[in-house]
């Protein structure tokens, strides 16, 4: 090897170590940004997961709330019903009674009326 390619082979040692550590630098930079956006992609998602967990206990624990009260509400529909049905049905058999007194009071008014139409003639 001569002079003039001993130095070119030196000059390009030093220039690919020079462009080398540049490049170990970015690539390692690289690596770490990578590292750093699936941590962060990471903790989105166990944070994601984790949120959607509460407010699906707190959605659940609504619905049994809610549920809970309709329940309770037709519990006393089912007892009022059940206090007033008697009282519906005595009022049932007094409505009925009085009809019923109506219809005799109406056949009385009928006779007196029939009568007193025959001692007029």
């Amino acid at each position: 090897m001569t002079a003039p390619e001993a130095r070119a082979l030196i000059l390009t040692a030093i220039a690919g170590y020079v462009i080398a550590g540049p490049c170990v630098s970015i690539v390692y930079n690289l690596n770490q940004v990578h590292k750093t956006v699936q941590c962060t992609a990471d903790l989105v998602k166990n944070q994601s997961t984790e949120l959607q967990n509460v407010y699906k206990a707190a959605f659940q624990d609504t619905t049994d709330r809610i549920s809970d009260a309709i329940n309770e509400w037709e519990d006393i529909g089912r007892a009022i019903d059940s206090a007033i049905s008697p009282v519906r049905n005595g009022l049932g058999i007094a409505i009925e009674q009085v009809t019923n007194i109506r219809e005799h009071i109406e056949a009385i008014n009928n006779q007196c009326y029939n009568g007193i139409q025959k001692v007029t003639l």
